[in-house]
C-alpha cells in the first residue's frame, strides 16, 4: 500500500513599494499523518519552474526513501 505525503507549496514574495512581487523561489512542505496526528516531514526550497512533484521525489531518493511508493496531494 502506497504511503501518502500531503504537501503545500508558498511561493517567496518580496516587497518592492508596497508591492509584492514573487522572487521565482517556493518552499514546499511536505506532511504526513501519523497516529492521526498531522506531522511536518520535510521541507524543499527550488526555483517556481520546477515541477513540485518532481522535486519531491528527488528529495525522497536522494534521501533513502525511494525504494517506498507514495501517493502525493496538494493541499
Amino acid at each position: 500500500m502506497k504511503k501518502k505525503l500531503y504537501y503545500t507549496v508558498e511561493k517567496e514574495l518580496q516587497d518592492i513599494d508596497g508591492i509584492e512581487e514573487t522572487t521565482g523561489h517556493k518552499t514546499i512542505t511536505t506532511y504526513s499523518v501519523v497516529n492521526g496526528e498531522i506531522e511536518k516531514q520535510f521541507d524543499i526550497e527550488c526555483a517556481n519552474d520546477e515541477n513540485s512533484e518532481e522535486a519531491i521525489n528527488d528529495y525522497l531518493i536522494d534521501n533513502g526513501m525511494g525504494d517506498d511508493e507514495f501517493d502525493l496531494i496538494i493541499l
